[in-house]
């Protein structure tokens, strides 16, 4: 059955689409650093969530609902751990983005990612360059088949980016396939040259996470740290309430 206006936009606003929070640590040490906050509605798959709130545009309101749920959790955890949110090519060109984010009352706690399906036209630019002044911005799924990380990381926006995010696909096979560990560690070899924070999604085994500290990435999220969980759960696990 086809998802109503009215009924993606009273999911947004009861908490029925909601945030599940993934945790990102570090490699050297296991420190915790932060979450990523993913969009979650039952069955209901990640991205046909996205896919509704834009059919329905009903960017800001979620927007609004993220930060807001977002600003709650950071009272009690305070930085340096972070929550990271994601930004495609719609939420972007909400006008009043950088505003939002950049008057959150807990935004320095705020990190954002930007999906590699993002274009980096003149607006898209304009508007994370607002935002870079006061969060750190990460290019997210790099590596993948789209082409976009090569203006993350060289082209003429690089400079806006603090960090990148290797995605599954260079990180998931590094122990068994000999190719997909070189493409890692070239990235990642590049990513260090030009001083960009580096995680490594798909972390699965200690292994892994061994060779990828070996080959100078920062951070990693994945199954050995710990799937996508309401916030909740890792309140009971990790701080203390």
């Amino acid at each position: 059955m086809p998802h109503s206006y009215r009924s993606v936009k009273t999911a947004i606003l009861t908490g029925a689409i909601g945030l599940h929070y993934q945790p990102i640590h570090r490699l050297s040490d296991g420190q915790l650093l932060g979450y990523e906050a993913l969009a979650r509605w039952g069955n209901v798959p990640p991205p046909q969530i996205a896919a509704l709130v834009e059919e329905h545009s009903l960017e800001l309101l979620w927007v609004r609902r993220q930060l807001h749920d977002i600003d709650k959790i950071l009272t009690e955890i305070y930085p340096p751990i972070w929550i990271s949110v994601n930004l495609d090519q719609k939420v972007l060109a909400i006008e009043s983005l950088p505003y939002l984010l950049n008057t959150s009352p807990h935004q320095l706690g705020i990190h954002v990612e930007v999906l590699e399906s993002v274009k980096l036209h003149p607006q898209a630019v304009a508007a994370l360059m607002k935002i870079s002044h006061k969060h750190i911005l990460k290019a997210d799924d790099i590596g993948s088949l789209d082409h976009a990380w090569i203006d993350r990381l060289i082209g003429e926006h690089a400079a806006i980016f603090h960090g990148i995010k290797l995605c599954q696909g260079l990180t998931r096979d590094i122990l068994t396939n000999p190719r997909t560990a070189i493409a890692c560690r070239v990235f990642l070899d590049l990513a260090q040259s030009c001083q960009l924070e580096t995680i490594a999604e798909w972390v699965e085994s200690e292994e892994q996470a061994q060779q990828l500290l070996a080959w100078g990435c920062d951070a990693g999220q994945g199954s050995l740290f710990g799937m996508p969980q309401p916030w909740e759960y890792w309140r009971e696990k990790y701080h203390g309430h």
